[in-house]
């Protein structure tokens, strides 16, 4: 996560002139303080994957519930989905996959993106047409990219990292 990242798909929180990760706690979210211009953080960024949103969505409204109730809590402001990074700035996907491992990944991690992305394709697929029917070119789209970065699945790591 980076202020130029933030700053484009949050624009507003175009205040935030510090971003610092927390590695703290018990979810499996990425964790963020965000800062403007001070030593104490001003909020609390979470982000997950995409095909969790509805779960993180449903954790959102009942935050909102709880505050609006006048429960003590932290104020939930936003709640939206970003498109993948890998569709946004590759450069940014091969240093988060790369400060993710320190550097060095492992072949093993490969071989498991490469059949997770594989195994999503059909159910990808299926869900569009089920719940977002008229996004199914777009879907169709991202599919052909995917296919695309792995040569049709005969290598494990896509285009996009080694290019």
């Amino acid at each position: 996560m980076n202020l130029s990242d933030l700053h484009k798909h949050l624009p507003s929180l175009n205040n935030v002139t510090e971003i610092s990760r927390i590695t703290k706690g018990f979810s499996f979210d990425n964790k963020y303080f965000l800062y403007e211009n001070s030593e104490t953080p001003h909020y609390v960024l979470r982000t997950a994957p995409l095909k969790q949103m509805q779960k993180k969505q449903s954790e959102f409204n009942v935050v909102a519930n709880v505050f609006d109730r006048g429960v003590r809590t932290s104020k939930p402001i936003q709640f939206g989905a970003i498109e993948s990074p890998r569709e946004v700035s590759t450069p940014f996907c091969r240093g988060q996959i790369r400060g993710y491992f320190n550097g060095t990944v492992p072949e093993e991690f490969w071989r498991l993106y490469a059949l997770y992305t594989a195994m999503i394709i059909f159910g990808t697929v299926t869900w569009t047409l089920q719940v977002i029917p008229e996004q199914l070119q777009s879907m169709l789209g991202r599919i052909r990219i995917v296919l695309d970065d792995h040569q049709n699945f005969e290598k494990c790591i896509p285009k996009w990292f080694t290019s």
